[in-house]
């Protein structure tokens, strides 16, 4: 009697899944498997051997092993990036701070490479294995002071010459910054050598700053053609922005040559104390 042979077809399958049944943790880290990614995250939407995405997130392999990922809100990764070995957690890091000490403070970023960690719209940028600068975001603030180095009196304001720790004692901590500029929301302070040497000033973001007449002058309640840089600031008050031939006043502008009012361009929105200079008898 022959038997009846039936032949079952398997459907192949849609997903990839891990070898393990069961997660050791419920996040994986840099230098977890693919294995455990799969096990904690579950499939991925997109896959190839050195990477996987799920919706906008991404997770990056090297050699089989997680080397970096790039979390969104919208997607968020069950991840967690934890110190190498304990640190003391100040509640904020600051320029020379480990990595592990900024993990410790803001916690697992978004996106990481050897250089920079994400934080939503915010970034901290390493060299050498230590905080170097940052670029913050009100959207994603960072938990960052920088503090002065020694000891400052404080005015009130700061003023060209100001030193970065007289700055940073009366504005505190920028939202960017490098060797020759803090940045605070949309205005920046421009140094030179250590010292405040311009600034471009938001009304978004004010600046406590003021560049004062560099002698007595007397105030006559405008200034026209020919009236010098000490004159304009008399009577205007200290500049949004300025460079040794301009002077600008929000939307408006006043131009210098040789130290001197040349002329000027006046919005409606910021006007200028000037009165024009009076025609000669004919």
């Amino acid at each position: 009697m022959e038997k009846k042979v039936e032949l079952a077809l398997v459907k192949a399958p849609d997903s990839i899944s891990p070898t393990p049944s069961n997660p050791r943790h419920d996040f994986f880290t840099v230098g977890s498997t693919k294995d455990e990614v799969l096990a904690v995250q579950g499939t991925p939407d997109e896959f190839t051997d050195m990477m996987f995405k799920y919706g906008l997130s991404k997770v990056f392999f090297c050699n089989g092993r997680v080397e970096s990922w790039e979390q969104s809100t919208w997607n968020p990764l069950k991840v967690k990036l934890l110190p190498t070995a304990p640190v003391t957690v100040t509640g904020f890091f600051t320029v020379g701070s480990t990595r592990d000490e900024v993990l410790a403070v803001q916690g697992t970023p978004d996106e990481l490479t050897d250089k920079m960690f994400k934080y939503g719209l915010s970034k901290v940028f390493f060299r050498n294995g230590r905080v170097e600068s940052w670029e913050q975001s009100t959207w994603n603030p960072l938990k960052v002071k920088l503090l002065p180095t020694a000891p400052v009196t404080v005015t009130g304001f700061f003023t060209v010459g100001s030193t970065r720790d007289e700055v940073l004692a009366v504005q505190g901590t920028p939202d960017e910054l490098t060797d020759k500029m803090f940045k605070y929301g949309l205005s920046k302070v421009f140094f030179c050598n250590g010292r405040v040497e311009s600034w471009d000033q938001s009304p978004w973001n004010p600046l406590k700053v003021k560049l004062l007449p560099t002698a007595p002058v007397t105030v006559t309640g405008f200034f026209t053609v020919g009236s010098t840089r000490d004159e304009v600031l008399a009577v205007q008050g200290t500049p949004d922005e300025f460079s040794d031939t301009m002077f600008r006043y929000g939307l408006s502008r006043v131009f210098f040559r040789n130290g001197r009012v040349e002329s000027w361009d006046q919005s409606p929105w910021n006007p200028l104390k000037v009165s024009e200079p009076r025609s000669p008898p004919k």
